[in-house]
């Protein structure tokens, strides 16, 4: 920087050092971010010394040229949840998908706000078009992932048809710096035009790319309520060789026996999950016929894919295919035990920490079961953190369950 006059100098070093510490400031987590927000003050350092020493790099070029970090790290989170979204999709949940939403657009409005900031001490009135566009795309980000934290926090409460809605309209403000289009008339409009677009494209929130196509669901499934979905191809249990299906699937026999042990591992066993398609009016023992060759292949974790009445959007269409949860082996002790009927749920223990067993009654429906266990793990039900199942396959133990088939590692009333 030879030859520069000293108030240049300071403004550049003033700018630099005040977007870094916008991005030092900002309350948020960074994770892999951090490597491209240390960049930004050295790119206001570098561009303010080349804005000075060529006219044709004016404010609106450097704004364009500040928003790098911005969309580096954009793309770079996006292809990180493109890869979590499509490759292990059947581990995660609609839930887990919007928080890694939030995470990916979090660390921009920082970024575009330092920006701004930089640019208006490097350009003066120059670059106060520049910088407002930069500006609205921080703030259209900040609104982008507050409308997802509301989509989230009324999926975990049970209020599916708002986080349908709100969902709807998150995208919607992107459109905030769209609001600088007229300014892009007359000289340098190219240019400007390219800056709004491109912090337009940051704005725009990324859930209805990433969320996987709604499950596959048949028109004779359970009906119940909206919720949560399972991402697997649900097979049918009465239809062909099942045992055939469940190894097209990529399971193979083998002998784990999660199901059976004199100790409970619900919270720290690793679960192999199969989705179920069955009728609503199918009786249970569509369901018992099955478990020999469910254990067979090591499943130890089910879920029963339903319908419900359809919600508007992506992650409606998604919502309207809910799938009721089960697991198969032993629940810990104290988990509450409820006896189901087709009229409706008689309580033998009451839950404990939010974990349970359903025992259906051998009269009941796949429907009734269905809507049942759609009932105890709703948000704000007895059953919210884990639901077992007992059939009546076999005795039960001293606490009331069931296991899917006789275990010699737990010892059974002889009762029945």
């Amino acid at each position: 920087m030879e030859g520069m006059p000293l108030r240049d100098l300071f403004r550049i070093l003033l700018a630099a050092a005040l977007s870094g510490l916008i991005v030092w400031l900002a309350p948020i987590r960074w994770g892999m971010a951090q490597s491209f927000a240390t960049t930004l003050p050295m790119m206001v350092l570098c561009g303010g010394w080349l804005a000075r020493r060529s006219e044709r790099l004016g404010p609106t070029v450097l704004a364009l040229t500040l928003c790098v970090p911005a969309v580096a790290t954009r793309m770079w989170g996006h292809a990180i949840l493109e890869m979590e979204a499509h490759y292990v999709q059947s581990y995660l949940t609609d839930e887990r998908l919007l928080l890694m939403c939030i995470d990916l657009l979090q660390p921009l409005a920082p970024l575009l706000l330092s920006a701004a900031a930089g640019l208006v001490v490097l350009g003066g009135r120059g670059s106060l078009s520049g910088a407002g566009i930069l500006a609205a795309g921080g703030l259209s980000i900040v609104l982008s992932a507050i409308g997802l934290e509301h989509v989230l926090s009324s999926l975990q409460n049970g209020s599916y048809a708002q986080a349908t809605r709100l969902a709807q309209v998150a995208p919607a403000l992107a459109l905030l710096p769209l609001a600088f289009l007229p300014a892009c008339r007359g000289p340098g409009g190219l240019i400007r035009l390219a800056v709004v677009l491109c912090v337009a494209s940051l704005s725009i929130s990324p859930l209805g790319r990433v969320l996987p196509a709604p499950p596959s669901v048949a028109p004779d499934s359970p009906i119940g309520v909206p919720g949560l979905v399972v991402d697997l191809v649900p097979i049918a249990p009465g239809v062909g060789d099942f045992a055939a299906a469940l190894e097209a699937t990529g399971l193979s026999p083998h002998a784990q026996e999660s199901w059976c042990q004199a100790e409970s591992k619900w919270d720290s066993n690793i679960r192999i999950t199969v989705s179920l398609a069955m009728s609503d009016d199918d009786d249970l023992t569509v369901l018992t016929d099955a478990l020999p060759a469910l254990i067979a292949h090591g499943v130890n974790h089910l879920a029963i894919q339903g319908r419900a009445e359809p919600l508007p959007g992506r992650l409606g269409a998604r919502l309207s295919g809910p799938a009721a949860q089960l697991i198969l082996e032993p629940p810990p002790p104290g988990a509450g035990h409820a006896i189901a009927t087709a009229d409706g749920i008689r309580w033998i223990r009451p839950a404990q920490d939010g974990q349970c067993f359903i025992e259906p009654r051998p009269e009941m429906t796949i429907g009734d079961l269905f809507r049942h266990i759609q009932m105890l793990q709703s948000p704000g039900g007895p059953c919210t953190k884990q639901l077992g199942l007992s059939l009546h396959s076999s005795p039960p133990r001293d606490d009331g369950w069931r296991p899917p088939r006789r275990c010699s590692a737990v010892e059974f009333n002889q009762q029945e």
